[in-house]
């Protein structure tokens, strides 16, 4: 009885393993982001036109979240605006959280401006590559 239990747990932690693998693998070709490890992977590594294409796929991939981040935060900041907390009718220092959303739109924003130039980096990288 407990070598079919060894059995059954060494089939899960196998099934396991290929969906981590597998979905790895798929997401890499998929043409969105890279996971940290394969990025860091790939900095180092790229010399082709197509590895400086994938990692300027990544770069548009992060912007785009970004992007949609600092747009969550500036629907954020018109909520807060219109239905400002107990707190900051109390107090002075009203706009505090909306002003906290602010910041981040804002930096998210940057944030994304600067992946979009260094995929366009990556790009001018892949055409100057050997194929």
């Amino acid at each position: 009885m407990e070598h079919v239990s060894f059995i059954r747990k060494r089939t899960v932690w196998f099934l396991l393993l290929a969906v981590f693998v597998s979905t790895g693998f798929l997401r890499a070709q998929d043409g969105g982001a890279l996971s940290k490890q394969e990025l860091k992977i790939l900095i180092v590594s790229a010399k082709t036109a197509q590895d400086h294409e994938r990692l300027a796929k990544h770069f548009d991939a992060e912007a785009d979240q970004l992007d949609a981040e600092a747009n969550d935060h500036q629907e954020m900041v018109a909520q807060y605006k219109a239905n400002p907390t107990i707190d900051e009718v109390k107090h002075p220092m009203s706009g505090r959280t909306a002003g906290h959303c602010q910041y981040f739109a804002d930096d998210l924003h940057k944030a994304a401006k600067q992946a979009r130039e260094l995929a366009a980096d990556h790009r001018d990288m892949a055409k100057q590559a050997p194929k």
